[in-house]
């Protein structure tokens, strides 16, 4: 720890000597708590975006709040891990609003602990816009964080997810960029930008960050999901049905449909549809809410946007992030959402998600305190 502190004032003070203009804000974690190293762990565990690095990380975190409950930086760590969860659709044994409830709650003790820690507030920014909070509430939480700690690339790509919520495109895809910029070699970053462009129907820009990200991380789904919709959408139905799809089988139906191959693509929607109204899950390491918003997707794509709602409403009935926005807004769902009726229909849906996210975090602020006294 002592090391890590050596290499952190060298660095700090070369960069001084370097850029005069520059002031480097103090930080109030110690390398002496009993809880660092666990929180170390959990941050490296965290980075690889893989469920059971998010699982692995969560204990760890936890294991630095059981040794240090003053610990702020452990409870952002947290929060981000129940965020990203819900993100990558991973199952890790909590509900996605349940997932949600916790990441607020943890996030929001990171400000308590920490009133000048930056990723206690981008934590809580991220968790807050996932879960559709009021934007000027997200919205503060990341020009805090900015003010904190204006280049740390995981504020400007979570920024980028409100800004393409409240409509401000070409913002968000600015913002996904300089988050790459600031750090090229993390699949995050890059998964981050290829999402941007999927939204922004630049499937070119996609389809090659989406192959950057599963070069640096390939042991993550999400970006070969967005890769396969890029290619599906720029008329390339061929090439998506090489990418391994994992637990996306609906994309591949919509791949196949395009080719023409309907008898397979309806039976695999078909077997997906069974499997959810059985109850049972479709894959063991993730949530129903990859096949539900597959198949609101497929629905869509293939001219039945009326009966693609149902299942709308079933993807966000498990998370908040039922339907990614950017995916929304990709050319998937266009029949769907050029229906003024079923685009305001979509629209009250996620104007309810943060009202249930309320009600989680109560729960979860109540079992904190459980556990902290």
């Amino acid at each position: 720890m002592r090391a890590v502190e050596e290499i952190s004032d060298e660095v700090g003070q070369a960069l001084l000597d370097r850029v005069p203009t520059l002031s480097l804000r103090g930080s109030s974690r110690s390398t002496v708590s009993p809880g660092y190293v666990s929180y170390l762990a959990g941050n490296r565990l965290l980075n690889t975006r893989t469920r059971d690095g998010l699982i692995r990380a969560i204990d760890a975190f936890k294991d630095a709040i059981g040794h240090d409950s003053t610990l702020a930086p452990a409870y952002a760590g947290l929060s981000s891990a129940y965020a990203l969860s819900i993100t990558y659709r991973y199952d890790i044994g909590v509900d996605g609003y349940s997932a949600a409830g916790l990441a607020l709650s943890a996030a929001g003790e990171a400000v308590r602990l920490d009133p000048e820690l930056a990723e206690a507030y981008a934590a809580r920014g991220y968790i807050s816009s996932v879960a559709f909070a009021p934007a000027q509430t997200v919205l503060e939480d990341f020009t805090r964080a900015l003010e904190l700690q204006p280049n740390a690339p995981n504020v400007p790509a979570w920024y980028a997810n409100l800004l393409v919520r409240e409509g401000y495109y070409d913002q968000a895809l600015a913002e996904a960029q300089r988050a790459v910029a600031l750090d090229p070699l993390s699949p995050a970053r890059r998964t981050g930008l290829a999402y941007e462009a999927l939204r922004a129907r630049d499937y070119g820009l996609a389809i090659d960050q989406a192959r950057r990200a599963q070069a640096y991380g390939v042991e993550v789904i999400l970006p070969r999901s967005i890769q396969a919709l890029a290619l599906l959408l720029s008329g390339r139905a061929e090439e998506c049905l090489e990418v391994d799809l994992g637990p996306h089988a609906g994309i591949r139906a919509m791949c196949l449909h395009d080719l023409g191959r309907t008898d397979r693509a309806s039976a695999i929607t078909d077997s997906l549809r069974a499997t959810l109204q059985a109850g049972t899950q479709a894959h063991p390491d993730f949530t129903n809410v990859i096949p539900a918003g597959d198949l609101a997707a497929y629905l869509a794509w293939t001219g039945s946007p009326d009966r693609a709602l149902p299942w709308v409403h079933r993807a966000y009935s498990l998370s908040p992030s039922g339907i990614d926005p950017r995916v929304l807004e990709s050319g998937v769902f266009g029949q769907l959402l050029a229906n003024d009726q079923m685009r305001r229909e979509v629209a009250e849906i996620r104007d309810r998600i943060w009202t249930r996210v309320l009600r989680e975090l109560v729960e979860a602020d109540a079992e904190l305190r459980r556990r902290n006294n």
